[in-house]
């Protein structure tokens, strides 16, 4: 991660921070401690060409408590540590000790902190007490709870991911049962008990226990891709007027990606209005007209639970790609009847959800 290193200059700079933890029994206290390590360029050994990095110790800090998560803070190059029952911001100083600047008791263990970058949100998710959302001030240094889960759910992983538009902020945090569930923050809406509560928008059962949450930038598809002179084919009908276009096509910033125990990979992707429309026309259709592996129902476990918000179900991927399967007639059948225009609404919609131009799919 990027932290500071000059209080002086405040110069910042990549480097690896590691957390540990000793635990000797219930009559010894906990013990653990924060390691700084930067990344320096050494002479390789001989035949051996990717032995030329070597990890250099800067700073190391013993701490009470085993430090359970690491995350970077703040635009100015903190980072947040989670030690014990509390959370603590800390900053590297020029006498290369780790000064915490900041804190917040937590209620037992916390085993989830992410933080976007260059903000002062941040979630932190307790392995008894649900999530909790923070905001972090650095003039003056201080940690604020803003919102958190009240359900309280066990958190294995979580992790934020912004709207399709870049306009709203969702959380998406996963329980030990293995459901997702989508949070969102709006002190504004009343059943937020002014702020205090996040409000549940959606939820997704998959079967199995999610461990890690990535927020990635999403690559756009060739559906997505702005018009120009090598991708625009000159014997379509449209394409001198599709030449004129100036303005680069809407699309999706980001994504997230999942793993489970098991060693599944999941990736949850944001949609625009009309293709969520679509795909989830064609989802239903498609549960109802095919027949499924084994009789099992898709919709099984899959029972959006909302605090009354009116909310929407999570589109499942390994539903909607077995449209691929059907021959060209059934297609532009099931197409008409999910309301696209033509079968290439469809493929474009399955590109962003599914990553077929290269990416990984397997739920949306």
């Amino acid at each position: 991660m990027v932290l500071e290193t000059s209080e002086i200059t405040h110069r910042q700079q990549e480097l690896v921070v590691v957390g540990t933890g000793t635990i000797k029994g219930e009559s010894v206290v906990t013990r653990g401690h924060i390691y700084l390590f930067s990344v320096a360029e050494v002479v390789p050994r001989p035949g051996v060409s990717e032995s030329d990095l070597k990890l250099k110790l800067l700073s190391s800090e013993e701490v009470r408590g085993a430090v359970t998560t690491l995350s970077p803070v703040g635009s100015q190059g903190f980072v947040l540590a989670a030690q014990g029952q509390k959370t603590m911001v800390r900053g590297l100083r020029e006498d290369l000790s780790i000064l915490p600047v900041a804190f917040m008791d937590m209620r037992f263990h916390t085993s989830i902190s992410k933080s976007p970058t260059g903000t002062g949100l941040c979630i932190l998710g307790d392995a008894f007490s649900g999530l909790w959302l923070i905001g972090y001030s650095e003039e003056p240094y201080k940690m604020q709870l803003l919102s958190r889960d009240l359900e309280n759910p066990s958190i294995s992983a979580a992790d934020f991911l912004p709207s399709e538009d870049n306009k709203e902020l969702f959380v998406i945090a996963s329980d030990g049962d293995g459901e997702l569930r989508f949070l969102q923050y709006d002190p504004e809406n009343p059943k937020s008990e002014r702020g205090e509560k996040l409000l549940l928008r959606s939820t997704f059962h998959t079967g199995d226990l999610p461990t890690t949450m990535t927020l990635l930038p999403r690559t756009s598809t060739s559906y997505e891709a702005p018009p120009t002179s090598n991708n625009i084919d000159a014997s379509s009908p449209r394409s001198s007027e599709v030449m004129h276009v100036d303005s680069p096509v809407v699309r999706p910033k980001a994504q997230l990606l999942i793993t489970h125990s098991s060693g599944a990979i999941a990736l949850i992707t944001t949609l625009d209005e009309p293709a969520y429309r679509r795909l989830t026309a064609l989802q239903n259709i498609l549960i109802s007209n095919m027949d499924q592996p084994c009789g099992l129902n898709p919709r099984a476990y899959r029972v959006v639970e909302t605090d009354g918000m009116g909310g929407r179900g999570v589109i499942d991927g390994n539903v909607v790609k077995r449209w691929l399967d059907l021959n060209s007639h059934h297609k532009a059948n099931t197409a008409d009847k999910a309301g696209a225009r033509a079968v290439w609404d469809v493929r474009g919609d399955l590109e962003v959800v599914l990553g077929l131009g290269g990416g990984m799919a397997f739920m949306a």
